[in-house]
């Protein structure tokens, strides 16, 4: 079944906002990670480096306008059913009432499948402002949305252009 899109709009806005609010809770480094081929074997792989030194949370494979406001509160989707949406809908603003888990380093994988929002980088940097940033490689990966490599690669820099200075 097709879900309109002002649903979807709502969905991925209101999970957006719980997300950035625990984020500001918790307050850690954000760690953003980009490219085309290899982004969760980067961030499992700086998961494992900065877990000797800090307390960290990692988002891997879960890249995604959904899947980065999901990690975030600590949810998953089982089936992708309308009541699963359902069920972690009613259960963000209770994650961020009862989740305290303390974590200083938040590494998440950031892919972008569009040059349009939701699905493009402008929009998951409304979700994670990162610190730091890594940008793997440019393939020409989902070159039907874009259309070429140089579109793939601008829309992927825009996480090293946000970085502070």
């Amino acid at each position: 079944m097709k879900v309109p899109g002002f649903i979807s709009w709502f969905i991925l806005r209101y999970l957006r906002f719980f997300a950035k609010w625990q984020l500001q809770k918790i307050k850690p480094d954000i760690i953003g990670v980009t490219g085309s081929v290899g982004k969760t074997s980067m961030t499992l792989a700086m998961g494992v480096i900065l877990a000797t030194r800090y307390t960290i949370k990692i988002c891997a494979g879960m890249n995604s306008e959904s899947g980065i406001p999901l990690n975030i509160l600590g949810l998953k989707l089982t089936n992708y059913s309308i009541w699963d949406w359902l069920r972690v809908m009613l259960l963000a603003p209770v994650m961020v009432v009862v989740n305290w888990r303390k974590y200083e380093k938040y590494v998440v994988e950031m892919g972008v499948d569009s040059p349009l929002p939701p699905k493009n980088m402008g929009y998951l940097l409304t979700i994670v402002r990162p610190r730091v940033g890594v940008w793997l490689n440019v393939a020409p990966v989902h070159t039907q949305q874009f259309g070429d490599v140089e579109a793939i690669a601008q829309e992927k820099g825009k996480l090293i252009a946000q970085l502070p200075a």
